[in-house]
């Protein structure tokens, strides 16, 4: 994949990695590498995939600017669509995790946490903002707690 990658992760049967401003996957076994988003920042860093229900989650940001693109499964299962932007965080929130769990998605920042909910195109709608005095790097889903 080229440059060492800023996160890897596996979702929707592929392998999945931020490398620079590219968000790359693959199948494995296949050695074929396919970008499925690419964002015009140069300063751009990947920070955190997750699986949705009907997409692959991936978040990113440039300076204190951060975005969750969704790279959604073709309507046939033979590919994906394009990634298209699925939520922007306000300034100075910078997105670290993101997890999808029963349901509802999670997005932890430098500044706190929040909880999100897909609408049907898979864009993502966050409520209200929970503040933690370090920033949120990871969940931990378990039964009905994260």
């Amino acid at each position: 994949m080229g440059a060492a990658p800023q996160v890897v992760a596996v979702s929707k049967g592929r392998v999945w990695a931020g490398v620079g401003t590219a968000l790359k996957w693959m199948v494995p076994g296949s050695g074929t590498v396919t970008d499925a988003v690419t964002v015009p920042f140069a300063e751009w860093r990947w920070t955190a995939l997750c699986e949705g229900p009907r997409a692959t989650y991936a978040a990113g940001f440039s300076g204190d600017r951060s975005a969750i693109y969704r790279i959604p499964l073709k309507a046939d299962g033979s590919g994906l669509d394009a990634g298209t932007v699925a939520a922007t965080l306000p300034d100075g929130e910078v997105v670290h995790a993101l997890a999808s769990y029963l349901g509802y998605f999670l997005i932890g920042t430098s500044q706190g946490l929040r909880f999100a909910v897909a609408d049907d195109a898979g864009d993502l709608t966050y409520g209200s903002f929970i503040p933690t005095p370090e920033p949120v790097r990871c969940f931990e889903p378990q039964d009905r707690f994260v």
